[in-house]
């Protein structure tokens, strides 16, 4: 009928004005497991669309094995999708200040070669030979001389210790339009930093955060042209964004269940969390199709009402101890001292760190999972004093253990 017509006409416009770019280095085997997971979950239309960038930082020297692993499938891809291959090789010169627990340089590298990389995405065009000219900051980016408008329009943007869910791509094809439509919104991401198997349970389910959760997300042209190019850090760009000057009061489309894993432990951020937290975020495996599904709840609107409705309508636990005894079917609320989410956030097993003063997968500063089948809300106990509350919603209506 008309309506896939439809859906298949914004599938094609998404895939031809993306652009994939993963983001590596030195580790060809985790390089291996991502490529080979992308692979599997990319829809596979040839020329036309969601082009892969491996984009790999040589500022110091050059990982044959790596090359040699980005051929490999680049021979193994041929005719199913285009894979490029660019190398960031201007020497690194930064001079930065060592700290004795943080590799400092390693963050300023990573940084420089993310701005080379974002830029060469969204200065290419459509139908145009490119050449190669230097940006002022260090590296190779591309510009162009021919007529056609610029080719991307969006960007996925992953890490080489990722893999990928088979949906992955179909989250963003769901979720693009309203992401350039709704000037609330930052990103989609494909993470969920509580995306553990005992706080998951509905795989099409998808949430507004006020938490960067980056790990595979969706970086607009637009965000890209008109705020971040310009002013994009020396070093820690994922916590420069997290930033209120960065944020500004916009939030994320994150999945309850996420849409990439990350197996990282061996890195520059040493992965302090791996262990306890990240390693056991779960990559789903019941494929959702997200272009088919009415999003209009996660408009900016909706979704406050949806939010707000469920939360007055929840329970509150007395003692946060008696959350895992409770069996009605009903939503749950427990309150916490306001910058103390730890100890109530270690009983349910969910990240207990903020950046830029929000917690991971923060809604107003209200954290929510799934819980027993049913919603729990994470509240402070001032929340009433902060003016988040908007007028007609409660916290709760009535009270248990």
């Amino acid at each position: 009928g008309s309506g896939e017509l439809n859906e298949r006409a914004e599938w094609e416009e998404f895939d031809e004005s993306t652009a994939v770019l993963v983001m590596t280095h030195s580790r060809a085997a985790y390089l291996e497991r991502a490529l080979w997971s992308l692979g599997r979950a990319h829809p596979g239309s040839g020329d036309r669309g969601l082009p892969v960038v491996v984009s790999q930082d040589c500022q110091e020297e050059r990982h044959e094995d790596v090359d040699a692993e980005v051929a490999r499938f680049q021979d193994e891809m041929d005719g199913r999708m285009e894979v490029q291959h660019w190398h960031h090789d201007v020497p690194y010169q930064e001079r930065v200040d060592q700290h004795m627990f943080i590799n400092v340089a390693a963050y300023t590298k990573i940084a420089l070669h993310y701005r080379w990389a974002l830029a060469r995405i969204f200065e290419q065009r459509v139908g145009s030979e490119q050449r190669l000219a230097t940006d002022g900051l260090g590296g190779n980016a591309t510009t162009s001389e021919g007529q056609g408008g610029w080719r991307f329009q969006r960007v996925i943007i992953l890490e080489d210790d990722m893999e990928v869910a088979e949906d992955f791509f179909d989250l963003f094809r769901g979720t693009y339009r309203l992401l350039e439509r709704d000037r609330t919104l930052f990103c989609v991401s494909a993470w969920n930093d509580n995306g553990k198997a005992h706080l998951v349970s509905d795989p099409a389910q998808l949430y507004r955060t006020d938490f960067f959760p980056g790990l595979g997300w969706l970086l607009t042209r637009r965000l890209w042209d008109e705020e971040l190019r310009d002013k994009w850090p020396k070093q820690f760009w994922d916590d420069w964004i997290r930033h209120p000057d960065q944020m500004k009061g916009r939030q994320s489309i994150r999945p309850e269940i996420s849409r990439t894993l990350n197996f990282g432990q061996r890195g520059v951020s040493k992965a302090a969390d791996f262990e306890r937290h990240i390693s056991a975020v779960v990559l789903n495996t019941y494929p959702i199709q997200f272009s088919a599904l009415d999003l209009h709840y996660l408009q900016h609107d909706q979704y406050l009402d949806m939010f707000y409705s469920r939360l007055s309508n929840a329970t509150i636990m007395k003692y946060s101890t008696y959350a895992h005894r409770y069996r009605r079917d009903n939503d749950i609320v427990v309150r916490y001292l306001r910058g103390k989410l730890g100890p109530v956030g270690n009983r349910f097993g969910i990240m207990d760190d903020h950046r830029g003063g929000v917690w991971r997968t923060a809604y107003r500063e209200i954290v929510s999972f799934p819980f027993n089948g049913k919603w729990c809300f994470l509240v402070p106990k001032d929340y009433e004093e902060t003016g988040l509350l908007p007028p007609g919603y409660r916290i709760g209506n009535d009270m248990c253990c």
